[in-house]
């Protein structure tokens, strides 16, 4: 169980705020991140904003945290796996560009029609600001079997293989990475649509991989 999320800490203080929800996570597991000291734990959940910890923040700033099971011995083998993966995938990989569009009323990116079906797609602009990541392997026009081994379970013209440190680094959860039109890629110079993913190779609490189906506009 791995629940990665952005919040705000203050030097001493026991307390991280800012959050985007806690109902999924509740007392005593481990967090990591780097404002934080070892073996730190959650103490109580006041609300669904903001947690109490066993130990204060060594920091003052907005971070990446790692809420998990994982003890610290099992934490640290996972994080050194999981940097060897993302260095092979640095040093082989094929850049892959995410944009991630918003449905703000106020000015949508994404523009739906009376069927909820995507009638009309804007440019992605601030504060969604692009990820770039490294992709290996990437697999064009993938077999059925290439697309069960990464655990795609919709028919998609490539297969690209994403580091999950790097998914962490950027502070997603596997399920926040939405499927109904909001991720665009740019791979190799083409815009592809994001229509399935899948995780590959768990590690202790996680997984190596994070694939992506993608299709062509």
């Amino acid at each position: 169980m791995l629940q990665v999320r952005t919040g705000i800490h203050t030097l001493g203080s026991p307390i991280i705020t800012g959050l985007t929800r806690t109902s999924d996570i509740c007392s005593n597991l481990f967090v990591y991140g780097s404002l934080l000291p070892v073996e730190t734990q959650i103490s109580t959940l006041p609300d669904d904003y903001s947690l109490t910890l066993t130990k204060n923040a060594i920091g003052t700033g907005s971070a990446v945290i790692e809420i998990t099971t994982a003890q610290p011995g099992v934490y640290l083998d996972r994080v050194n796996t999981l940097a060897d993966i993302k260095n092979i995938m640095d040093e082989r990989g094929n850049l892959l560009k995410i944009e991630i569009r918003t449905e703000v009323a106020a000015a949508p990116e994404v523009v739906r029609d009376d069927y909820n079906s995507i009638k009309r797609r804007k440019p992605v602009i601030a504060p969604n600001e692009p990820l770039f990541f490294r992709t290996f392997p990437v697999h064009y026009q993938p077999s059925e079997k290439q697309l069960e081994k990464a655990g795609i379970r919709e028919q998609a013209n490539v297969i690209a293989y994403t580091s999950m440190a790097d998914w962490i680094a950027a502070g997603y959860n596997f399920s926040d990475i939405n499927l109904n039109g909001k991720f665009t890629c740019i791979l190799d110079g083409e815009i592809w649509e994001l229509k399935d993913k899948g995780r590959y190779g768990q590690v202790a609490d996680t997984h190596s991989y994070i694939t992506l189906g993608l299709f062509k506009r």
